[in-house]
């Protein structure tokens, strides 16, 4: 009983996890925009523009600039990471299991 409990819900976040990780990996090969709520790095002023994170030759390098560049080594190191996530995750699932059948 215990171990149904457990591993449908695991199942079920599993698989969300998966999809949302294949659908951020396929957006970024296709050169989709990155999210509608980009990460904030506090380089915004109270009226909403952005700072630049550089400027080179008077010209201003944006958050945008930069993501738009580093995302080709950027996706691979997230998939990494949510790989290591999901085997730490089945990990302590089975843990879990062992755990509660003894």
């Amino acid at each position: 009983m215990i171990t149904q409990k457990l591993i449908l819900p695991a199942l079920l976040w599993h698989g969300l996890t998966v999809s949302a990780a294949m659908a951020q990996s396929s957006a970024a090969q296709q050169g989709a925009p990155g999210p509608a709520c980009p990460i904030s790095h506090g380089n915004s002023s109270k009226s909403g523009v952005e700072a630049p994170v550089a400027i080179a030759a008077g010209q201003p390098i944006s958050e945008r600039d930069l993501e738009d560049a580093v995302a080709p080594q950027i996706v691979p190191l997230r998939n990494q990471e949510y790989e290591i996530r999901r085997k730490a995750v089945d990990d302590l699932i089975r843990q879990r299991l062992v755990e509660a059948e003894a």
